[in-house]
Formats: structure tokens, sequence, C-alpha cells
């Protein structure tokens, strides 16, 4: 299930702070205005049991992640800064073949 797409700024700060200020385990490395959630090119499926929410689990690497890089999505569960296995992101068509960091400066202007 699709449980976040895009954030607003405070939603991603809120995020952000989880395991630095605040308590909770650190889910993010991207503050407001450096998420993909930011500019509404990222999303976050969900796998659950029930009414609760699973973060790991291996049908995100056996099931979810193969339908999200056939669609040639980028899978988080693929990074080396932080494993998370619910995103999924899209450069726009104009940002393909520029830095992250370039094209999150782009998105701000």
């Amino acid at each position: 299930m699709l449980t976040s797409a895009t954030r607003t700024y405070a939603q991603q700060q809120e995020l952000y702070a989880q395991g630095r200020t605040k308590p909770g385990k650190v889910v993010t490395n991207a503050p407001a205005g450096y998420s993909n959630h930011n500019f509404g090119i990222a999303g976050d499926f969900t796998l659950f049991n029930g009414r609760e929410p699973i973060w790991e689990s291996r049908h995100y690497r056996k099931t979810l992640a193969p339908i999200g890089k056939a669609l040639g999505l980028t899978w988080g569960g693929d990074w080396a800064s932080i494993n998370d296995e619910p995103h999924y992101e899209d450069k726009p068509a104009w940002a393909r073949g520029m830095s992250e960091g370039a094209m999150l400066a782009e998105l701000r202007r």
C-alpha cells in the first residue's frame, strides 16, 4: 500500500528529527528540501500484517523491488547510506544524467 508520497517540508523535518533530536530510530538521511518526497517524485509502499506496518521483510526484496525496478524506479533497499526498503523514486526526464544534489537544488529553486 502506498503510505507516504509527497511530504511538506514540515513533515520531512519531523521525520529527519526522529533518532536525532526526537525519540525513535533514524528513518531518513534527508532533511526538509533534500528529499524527493518533498517534490512528489518518491513514494513509500509499505507491507502490512493486518493493520500493523511491516518495515522489514524479505518480501520487499523478493517481491516488490523487482516490480519497482522493472518500472525503472530507484529502490531505497539498494542504498548504502540507509536501508529504506519501502521507498521508490523516479527522476524527472529533465533531470536524468544530473547528480542528485544538482537535481534537488533545481527543484528547491
